[in-house]
């Protein structure tokens, strides 16, 4: 995940949340108020539709991607807790992150 989120500053990691939210508020009913996204808009030259296309396909990536190394994290940690309770060095030593 930290390959994903060093492409962006902190301070817009914080902002993901209400992005994604106004996103898919406005692709429901065009007609909401889209604040954050209007600000961004004020220096972009692009259509709202594109940059909601943009804002949820990443939000849509990150999730999936945010998923799967979460799940991947707690699996290895079991791994890592059965060797540990087994005493099993070759189990432990197996085990690559």
């Amino acid at each position: 995940m930290g390959q994903i989120l060093n492409d962006y500053p902190h301070a817009e990691t914080l902002t993901f949340d209400k992005q994604e939210r106004e996103a898919r508020q406005w692709q429901a009913d065009n007609s909401v108020a889209t604040p954050y996204i209007d600000a961004m808009l004020a220096e972009r030259p692009l259509q709202k539709a594109e940059l909601v296309g943009r804002i949820l396909a990443k939000a849509d990536a990150f999730t999936q991607a945010s998923g799967m190394a979460t799940g991947k994290r707690q699996r290895l940690e079991d791994e890592v807790k059965a060797a540990l309770e087994a005493e099993d060095r070759d189990a432990l030593e197996a085990i690559t992150w």
